[in-house]
C-alpha cells in the first residue's frame, strides 16, 4: 500500500506557511533549549501582549477587574497565565494546558568512570512520576 505524502497535495501557498512556521519553531528551540530559558520567552512574549506579574499586581494591591492578564512564573520552570473574564466562576472557566519539553543530558557531578581504555559517564536519572524506588544502579562506579 503507496502512503501519501501530505506535502505534495499542498499548494504553493500552503508549503510556504508550513516552512515559515517550522523555522519560527527551529529559530524558538535553537534560542532556548531549557525550560528556564523557554519560560523567560514566553515571559517576554506575555508582556509584550499586556500581561502582568501576579505578585507585582499584589503588591501595588490592584483589584483585579474583567479583561486584566496576570501570569505567575514558578521557579522559571513553568507559568500560567490567566485572563480575568466577565462571567461568573460558577458558569465555568476555559483552562488550556502545555508542558515544556527540553530535552538534554543531566551529568551527575562525579560522572566519570573507567571502561577499558576509554572513559564513560552517568547520566543523572529521574525518577518515574509516582513511583518512589530508586532505578536500580548497575555496577558501574559509584555515581
Amino acid at each position: 500500500m503507496e502512503r501519501i505524502n501530505a506535502w505534495n497535495i499542498y499548494d504553493l501557498e500552503t508549503q510556504k506557511a508550513c516552512s515559515s512556521f517550522a523555522e519560527d519553531y527551529r529559530n524558538f528551540i535553537s534560542d532556548n533549549k531549557t525550560e528556564r530559558e523557554c519560560v523567560d520567552a514566553f515571559v517576554n512574549e506575555a508582556e509584550d501582549h499586556g500581561y502582568v506579574e501576579l505578585e507585582r499586581a499584589i503588591q501595588e494591591k490592584r483589584t483585579l477587574k474583567p479583561g486584566d492578564k496576570i501570569y505567575c512564573a514558578w521557579m522559571n520552570k513553568s507559568l500560567v497565565l490567566f485572563e480575568i473574564g466577565t462571567e461568573p466562576m460558577e458558569n465555568g472557566l476555559n483552562i488550556l494546558g502545555a508542558h515544556i519539553d527540553s530535552p538534554r543530558l543531566d551529568i551527575k557531578q562525579n560522572p566519570l568512570f573507567a571502561v577499558r581504555d576509554h572513559a564513560a559517564c552517568h547520566p543523572r536519572r529521574h525518577r518515574e512520576e509516582g513511583r518512589g524506588d530508586r532505578p536500580a544502579e548497575r555496577g558501574r562506579g559509584s555515581g
